[in-house]
C-alpha cells in the first residue's frame, strides 16, 4: 500500500514543520491530518473524522474554514503550539498534477499580533539569546510594531532574570544545550515557549543583516548582541517569509 499522491505531499510538507501543526488547505477549508488532526481535534473541540489515504486505515482527519482560521489559531497559539500555513501556490489551471501547495507562514506564540479592543497596545515580544564566553547576548522584537532591541550581560544571572523580567516574550529561541538550569528559572518568571535551535549554524547572513542595519549600528554591538541579534532575524524570515524592512532597531 502506498499514500496518495495527494497525501504524498502532505507528508513531504509535514516533515518539513515537524513542530508545527499544518494547516493544509483544500478547498474553502484548512485540513489537518495524523497526529496533527488528533491534537486540533482535541485542543479546537473539532470532530475527527477519516479520509481515504491509500493505506488500510483512513487517516485521522479534522478541518475548520479558512475564514474562520484567526480564532482557531489563536486559541492553538494560547496553548503553546506553533501552526504552518500551507496554501496552494500554483494557478490550478497550469497545474500538471496535484497542484503544488508550500507554507507561507509559520505562526509561533512570539510572532503572532492579534487585534485587542485595550486602550493600551500590549508588546508581543519574541527573543533569541546567545551565550559565548561567560556572556549572554539577548535581541527581542515585537513584529506587529517593528522595535527591535539588543544588549549582552556577563554571566549574572540575576541581571539576565531582570531584563526577561522586563520584556517577558511569549517565545524564546536558545541553543540545544543551552543551561538547564538557568532556563529553569527563566521559566519561573515567564510562561514563554521555548524554541530550541543549534545556534552554532542557525543564523542569517551577513548580507541580510547588513541589508537590516546600518554599518554604524552592527559596528556599535557586542558580539554576542551581534549574533543574537543574526539569531532573531533569522527566525523572523523562516517563519513570516517577508522583507525585514519594516523592523528596526531601537
Amino acid at each position: 500500500m502506498a499514500l496518495t499522491p495527494m497525501m504524498n505531499q502532505y507528508m513531504d510538507i509535514k516533515n518539513k514543520y515537524t513542530d508545527c501543526i499544518l494547516f493544509y488547505r483544500l478547498g474553502d477549508f484548512y485540513e489537518m491530518f495524523f497526529e496533527d488532526a488528533k491534537t486540533a481535534s482535541k485542543e479546537l473541540e473539532l470532530v475527527l473524522t477519516g479520509r481515504e489515504c491509500g493505506l488500510d486505515e483512513k487517516a485521522p482527519m479534522c478541518g475548520i474554514p479558512f475564514h474562520a482560521a484567526t480564532n482557531y489559531i489563536s486559541r492553538l497559539i494560547s496553548k503553546g503550539y506553533k501552526v504552518a500555513i500551507c496554501e496552494q501556490v500554483e494557478d490550478p489551471a497550469q497545474a500538471k498534477g496535484i497542484v503544488k501547495r508550500d507554507v507561507i507562514k509559520v505562526i509561533t506564540p512570539g510572532t503572532f499580533s492579534e487585534a485587542s479592543n485595550d486602550e493600551e497596545y500590549k508588546n508581543t515580544y519574541i527573543t533569541s539569546i546567545y551565550e559565548e564566553d561567560g556572556y549572554y547576548g539577548i535581541a527581542s522584537s515585537d513584529i506587529s510594531t517593528g522595535e527591535f532591541k539588543t544588549t549582552f550581560f556577563k554571566v549574572l544571572n540575576t541581571t539576565l532574570l531582570d531584563e526577561i523580567s522586563k520584556i517577558l516574550p511569549k517565545e524564546i529561541i536558545v541553543d540545544i544545550s543551552f543551561n538547564a538550569e538557568l532556563l529553569k528559572e527563566i521559566c519561573s518568571i515567564t510562561n514563554a515557549v521555548i524554541t530550541y535551535k543549534d545556534l552554532a549554524d542557525y543564523r542569517c547572513s551577513e548580507s541580510e543583516l547588513v541589508n537590516q542595519f546600518s554599518d554604524a549600528e552592527l559596528a556599535g554591538l557586542d558580539l554576542r548582541s551581534k549574533i543574537a541579534s543574526s539569531i532573531l532575524l533569522k527566525y523572523i524570515l523562516d517563519t513570516q517569509k517577508m522583507n525585514l524592512s519594516n523592523i528596526i532597531k531601537i
